[in-house]
């Protein structure tokens, strides 16, 4: 069942790392790997575990938790949290989820951070540009369609309550949060795995979390080149304790009217970006602020990628050659 919109990120991983768990080495646990579909895309794991750990009751969690995820905030479910405050045209309170809340608490701090770069608002412009649905847009939209759908979007148009409620000050705001759950929920995975292994990895979608080692060896993420035909590995990784996410355009678009329409929409112009940039790869200890910042980068584009402090471990940003 298509969940999340699948958006196309330039990740492989490559698996290789040993590190001890209490009174064990890791020639002593039992490696455990795994891979399936969720969120509209897939997922997959290893993970080293005393052999008491049974595999099939980690895939029975780990599944337990994806599917929590799923339930508060994906768009493609008729009846979970998100989509039920999405139907809604009422501006009273709408009581959410701890974790849904949680989400959203972090999309503000990045939404501030970035100016409005990252805004989870703008669900309305993904459908209008034909990236929300299985069929892509007719006709380029006229500016008058942006700028009506536009008095809908925003951030400052939604309102977060202390006692865990939002609230719509205008009756069409819709939120779609696919550029910041799959990180949430690679975090969330990554904290029941460490909760009896120090050596795993966690992938969704491309949004991998890594710690301890595997084989003996730190694992090995492997950044891909932007291509629109091939995957190429540009750069490879050491990870322990970190997460990589990655955004890009080159394989996530369609034409329109001789336009390439790309997946990144701007939330200040209501349009896909145009420029040089072709992908950004974001390097942190949480897999939930890499993946905000990694879209927040393909809008704000190279230049203005010093606004973002020190959230970021590291950003790799590959531009047209």
């Amino acid at each position: 069942m298509k969940l999340f919109s699948k958006r196309i990120l330039s990740l492989i991983f490559l698996f290789a790392s040993a590190y001890g768990i209490k009174y064990f080495s890791q020639s002593d646990l039992e490696p455990f790997s795994a891979e399936g579909g969720t969120m509209g895309t897939t997922y997959s794991y290893k993970v080293y575990a005393n052999g008491a750990r049974k595999e099939e009751v980690i895939a029975k969690d780990i599944l337990q938790i994806l599917d929590t995820v799923n339930i508060q905030m994906s768009t493609y479910i008729p009846t979970s949290e998100i989509s039920r405050f999405n139907q809604s045209k009422s501006l009273e309170k709408f009581k959410v989820s701890t974790d849904f809340f949680k989400v959203l608490m972090i999309s503000k701090e990045v939404y501030d951070k970035t100016k409005g770069a990252f805004d989870p608002t703008i669900a309305a412009l993904i459908k209008l540009w034909g990236f929300a649905e299985t069929d892509k847009a007719k006709s380029y939209p006229s500016e008058e369609e942006i700028e009506d759908v536009m008095k809908t979007t925003g951030f400052n148009k939604l309102r977060l309550h202390p006692t865990g409620e939002i609230q719509k000050t205008v009756p069409g705001l819709e939120l779609n949060l696919s550029a910041i759950a799959k990180g949430f929920a690679v975090d969330q995975v990554a904290r029941y795995l460490r909760s009896f292994s120090r050596d795993f990895l966690i992938e969704i979608g491309g949004e991998v979390y890594a710690q301890g080692k595997n084989a003996g060896k730190k694992w090995k993420v492997g950044v891909e080149k932007p291509d629109e035909t091939k995957r190429i590995v540009k750069e490879i990784l050491e990870l322990d304790g970190q997460c990589v996410a990655s955004s890009g355009n080159y394989r996530n678009f369609y034409s329109l009217e001789g336009r390439k329409v790309s997946h990144t929409i701007s939330p200040k112009t209501g349009k896909p970006v145009q420029q040089k940039l072709l992908g950004v790869t974001v390097l942190a200890k949480e897999c939930v602020l890499a993946d905000a910042y990694a879209t927040s980068l393909m809008v704000m584009g190279k230049t203005n990628s010093s606004l973002l402090g020190n959230k970021l471990q590291r950003a790799y940003f590959f531009e047209k050659e």
